[in-house]
């Protein structure tokens, strides 16, 4: 064989190692909290993250895409007096917006997550502790006994482009029996 006829066999032998190599999963996840009460399944691309927040249940991202979801539980066993759904949203959402500097909502608006009533509140503001803009669906979903705090963000300038994913890994909460 000449010289000329082998970089075609070598290039196509670059190309197909290169399809071998490691790639993100083609398929959704699925990530349960440690006692095994809650799950979420992630869009495709997303893993199991750690560090987002201390009393997450529940932590996810896709670092590439700068979009990550945290899950953060109350049982309802814990809170000292019933609450209403919309009652314990604006709590959380007092509480939340401690850490967030120049702060702007949009909702609540009333929706179900995997046949479970839920709140959403779209907030857009600066994170204090990193002086970053981002923008947050927040979503109070209440099961029978206790409440779940989605949160799913990104940067504010990546909102417009991550917010069908954002959506899609919120929606895919769900409380185990």
């Amino acid at each position: 064989m000449t010289h000329w006829r082998k970089w075609p066999l070598l290039a196509l032998a670059c190309l197909t190692l290169a399809a071998c190599g490691p790639r993100k999963p083609a398929i959704p996840a699925t990530v349960a909290s440690g006692d095994g009460r809650c799950q979420v399944t992630l869009p495709i691309g997303w893993m199991q993250a750690r560090n987002l927040n201390d009393v997450a249940a529940i932590q996810a991202a896709d670092k590439n895409n700068e979009v990550y979801l945290i899950v953060v539980r109350d049982f309802k066993s814990d809170l000292g007096r019933p609450f209403t759904i919309h009652e314990h949203a604006q709590l959380t959402l007092d509480r939340f917006l401690t850490a967030v500097a120049d702060p702007r909502i949009a909702g609540p608006v009333e929706m179900q997550i995997n046949g479970r009533r839920a709140i959403r509140h779209e907030m857009t503001g600066i994170l204090k502790s990193e002086n970053l803009k981002l923008t947050y669906l927040r979503t109070t979903v209440e099961t029978d006994r206790a409440f779940y705090m989605v949160l799913a963000w990104t940067t504010a300038d990546r909102f417009t482009r991550n917010r069908a994913v954002l959506e899609q890994a919120t929606a895919g909460f769900a409380e185990l029996p």
